[in-house]
């Protein structure tokens, strides 16, 4: 399992996902804030999580669904 140190930022714009969106990734722990934008005609299969699959965030999390900022 790796780690990353700073902020993530994910931002999806009329695209397709075909399975699970997560914002911290699969399993490198994340030692900043995550923040994960869905917009337009985007399309998540699963879920969208602010953290990871199997690792944790230690900052804040922030989901948008919908508007872009």
């Amino acid at each position: 399992m790796g780690r990353i140190s700073k902020n993530t930022s994910i931002t999806v714009k009329d695209a397709e996902v075909g399975g699970p969106l997560f914002g911290g990734g699969n399993a490198s722990e994340e030692g900043g804030n995550t923040a994960v934008s869905v917009y337009g005609s985007s399309f998540i299969h699963n879920n969208v999580y602010g953290g990871g699959n199997q690792a944790s965030v230690s900052g804040d999390n922030k989901v948008t669904i919908g508007e872009c900022e």
